[in-house]
């Protein structure tokens, strides 16, 4: 965790024991497991916390592209029904059109 030496360690370990000294030396251990045990825990629960707020922000984010989407096909889709409408509009009037010019170079 904290990258050191096994020389390193033992440097501060008798260091720890001379200041310290043998009597407080156990309890400030346990002291300092405690900290390192709740540093750990508060770390992980707030990278959890970060994970739920990105999922939270990530659901209304992906639900407004679906929306977009949707949208946009919704767009296609009724340009391509209005396109439809008027080339069949403009096949019908062919259409008509033929046939008058038919019957008119009959009566003619």
């Amino acid at each position: 965790m904290f990258n050191m030496s096994l020389m390193e360690m033992l440097v501060v370990g008798v260091l720890a024991l001379i200041l310290i000294g043998p009597k407080q030396l156990p309890e400030m251990a346990r002291v300092l497991g405690r900290l390192i045990a709740e540093f750990k825990k508060a770390t992980t629960d707030l990278s959890g916390g970060l994970l739920n707020v990105k999922n939270e922000l990530r659901q209304p984010f992906e639900d407004g592209l679906d929306s977009i989407s949707k949208i946009r096909d919704d767009i296609k889709k009724t340009a391509v029904d209005q396109t439809v409408g008027r080339v069949t509009d403009q096949v019908t009037q062919l259409k008509d059109e033929i046939i008058k010019n038919e019957s008119d170079t009959h009566h003619s």
